[in-house]
Protein backbone atom coordinates (compact mmCIF):
# COMPACT_ATOMS: atom_id res chain seq x y z
CA UNK A 1 0.00 0.00 0.00
CA UNK A 2 1.21 3.35 -1.22
CA UNK A 3 1.25 6.05 2.32
CA UNK A 4 -0.10 9.68 2.08
CA UNK A 5 3.75 10.72 2.44
CA UNK A 6 4.79 9.42 -1.03
CA UNK A 7 4.17 12.00 -3.39
CA UNK A 8 2.44 9.96 -6.49
CA UNK A 9 3.88 11.94 -8.94
CA UNK A 10 7.38 10.62 -8.16
CA UNK A 11 6.80 6.88 -8.91
CA UNK A 12 8.20 5.97 -11.94
CA UNK A 13 5.49 3.18 -13.26
CA UNK A 14 6.89 3.22 -17.08
CA UNK A 15 7.84 -0.89 -16.70
CA UNK A 16 4.33 -1.83 -14.05
CA UNK A 17 2.42 -4.58 -15.90
CA UNK A 18 0.08 -5.51 -12.75
CA UNK A 19 -1.35 -2.70 -10.42
CA UNK A 20 -4.04 -5.07 -9.37
CA UNK A 21 -5.26 -4.29 -5.45
CA UNK A 22 -2.66 -1.43 -5.59
CA UNK A 23 -4.93 0.80 -3.41
CA UNK A 24 -7.09 -1.60 -2.28
CA UNK A 25 -9.34 0.07 0.82
CA UNK A 26 -6.95 2.49 0.81
CA UNK A 27 -7.05 4.85 3.57
CA UNK A 28 -4.91 7.47 1.64
CA UNK A 29 -6.62 10.89 1.21
CA UNK A 30 -4.28 12.44 -1.79
CA UNK A 31 -4.18 10.70 -5.07
CA UNK A 32 -2.79 13.57 -6.92
CA UNK A 33 -0.53 13.20 -9.21
CA UNK A 34 -1.69 9.90 -10.62
CA UNK A 35 -2.92 11.43 -13.91
CA UNK A 36 0.82 11.52 -14.55
CA UNK A 37 1.81 7.91 -14.38
CA UNK A 38 2.90 6.01 -17.28
CA UNK A 39 0.30 2.84 -17.10
CA UNK A 40 1.04 1.76 -20.83
CA UNK A 41 2.30 -1.37 -20.07
CA UNK A 42 -0.12 -2.42 -17.63
CA UNK A 43 -2.16 -5.77 -17.96
CA UNK A 44 -4.01 -5.75 -15.19
CA UNK A 45 -5.66 -2.64 -12.79
CA UNK A 46 -8.17 -5.46 -11.17
CA UNK A 47 -9.44 -4.16 -7.78
CA UNK A 48 -6.95 -0.83 -7.92
CA UNK A 49 -9.42 1.17 -6.35
CA UNK A 50 -11.27 -0.77 -4.81
CA UNK A 51 -12.50 0.46 -1.57
CA UNK A 52 -11.40 3.91 -1.98
CA UNK A 53 -14.46 5.52 -0.94
CA UNK A 54 -13.15 8.67 -1.33
CA UNK A 55 -11.20 8.39 -4.61
CA UNK A 56 -12.35 11.24 -7.15
CA UNK A 57 -9.21 11.28 -9.25
CA UNK A 58 -8.97 12.51 -12.77
CA UNK A 59 -7.58 9.49 -14.80
CA UNK A 60 -8.55 10.42 -18.47
CA UNK A 61 -5.24 10.82 -19.49
CA UNK A 62 -3.92 6.87 -18.59
CA UNK A 63 -3.14 5.03 -21.78
CA UNK A 64 -5.17 1.97 -21.10
CA UNK A 65 -4.73 0.32 -24.45
CA UNK A 66 -2.75 -2.64 -23.07
CA UNK A 67 -5.40 -3.58 -19.73
CA UNK A 68 -7.03 -6.98 -19.67
CA UNK A 69 -8.37 -6.90 -16.66
CA UNK A 70 -10.35 -3.76 -14.92
CA UNK A 71 -12.90 -6.25 -12.88
CA UNK A 72 -13.63 -4.21 -9.53
CA UNK A 73 -11.04 -1.01 -10.61
CA UNK A 74 -13.29 1.39 -9.19
CA UNK A 75 -15.63 -1.15 -7.05
CA UNK A 76 -17.05 0.63 -3.97
CA UNK A 77 -15.37 4.19 -4.82
CA UNK A 78 -18.67 5.95 -3.88
CA UNK A 79 -17.45 9.43 -4.77
CA UNK A 80 -16.11 8.42 -8.05
CA UNK A 81 -17.60 10.79 -11.31
CA UNK A 82 -14.81 11.39 -13.77
CA UNK A 83 -14.88 10.76 -17.52
CA UNK A 84 -13.21 8.01 -18.52
CA UNK A 85 -14.96 7.62 -21.93
CA UNK A 86 -11.64 8.26 -24.29
CA UNK A 87 -10.29 4.87 -22.90
CA UNK A 88 -9.51 2.47 -25.19
CA UNK A 89 -10.96 -0.38 -23.65
CA UNK A 90 -10.67 -2.89 -26.64
CA UNK A 91 -7.93 -5.30 -24.88
CA UNK A 92 -10.10 -5.77 -21.80
CA UNK A 93 -11.41 -9.10 -21.24
CA UNK A 94 -12.39 -8.36 -17.47
CA UNK A 95 -14.63 -5.63 -16.77
CA UNK A 96 -17.13 -7.08 -14.21
CA UNK A 97 -17.84 -4.76 -11.70
CA UNK A 98 -15.93 -2.62 -12.32
CA UNK A 99 -18.24 0.49 -11.11
CA UNK A 100 -20.54 -1.35 -8.98
CA UNK A 101 -21.18 0.90 -5.83
CA UNK A 102 -20.01 3.91 -7.43
CA UNK A 103 -23.36 5.98 -6.50
CA UNK A 104 -22.11 9.05 -7.77
CA UNK A 105 -20.93 8.25 -11.50
CA UNK A 106 -22.48 9.00 -15.07
CA UNK A 107 -23.61 5.20 -15.86
CA UNK A 108 -23.42 6.74 -19.88
CA UNK A 109 -20.31 5.76 -19.95
CA UNK A 110 -21.54 1.98 -20.20
CA UNK A 111 -23.06 3.45 -23.74
CA UNK A 112 -20.27 4.96 -24.55
CA UNK A 113 -18.13 1.87 -24.70
CA UNK A 114 -20.89 -0.37 -25.49
CA UNK A 115 -21.67 -2.41 -22.61
CA UNK A 116 -24.46 -3.73 -20.48
CA UNK A 117 -24.76 -1.58 -17.28
CA UNK A 118 -25.39 -4.76 -15.55
CA UNK A 119 -22.04 -5.75 -16.01
CA UNK A 120 -20.46 -2.73 -15.21
CA UNK A 121 -22.44 -1.65 -12.18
Amino acid sequence: MIEDEINLKDIDTRFITDMSELFKNSTRSDFKGLKYWDVSNVKSMASMFEGCENFNQDLSSWDVSNVKSMASMFEGCENFNQDLSSWDTSKVDYMHKMFRNCHKLDKSIAQKWKLEQDYLF
